[in-house]
């Protein structure tokens, strides 16, 4: 998976500790690549960097920021379709976060 300590992009809570703990095994899932796309979303909305979502130097991912910013989309008028598929791509849980499917049908729906 990870072979570079330098290496950095946006990672799911499960990925980023098994580029801590160096486990070279863990299987990358889809529901990794949503996770990124809820990153890459947030960025586009805010015109941030994805690393404004994690502390590299202690190897965790600024929760409290994605939360604060998903916050701001509410308080902005955002149509609240939009915000509920950007919070639930954003799932720490790889078990419980939206799948690809799901997405489409909410694109579909334009319930975004």
């Amino acid at each position: 998976m990870l072979f570079e300590k330098d290496f950095y992009a946006p990672l799911t809570p499960e990925l980023l500790r098994a580029y801590e703990q160096n486990n070279h095994e863990v299987q990358y899932e889809p529901a990794d690549d949503i996770w990124a796309l809820g990153v890459t979303s947030l960025c586009f909305l805010f015109n941030d960097d994805w690393r404004t979502y994690y502390d590299w130097s202690k190897r965790r991912i600024r929760m409290e920021k994605i939360s604060q910013n998903i916050q701001v989309l509410s308080n902005m008028g955002f149509s609240q379709g939009l915000i509920r598929v950007v919070t639930d791509m954003l799932d720490p849980n790889n078990f419980t976060r939206v799948r690809l499917p799901s997405l489409y049908e909410a694109v579909n729906r334009r319930s975004y």
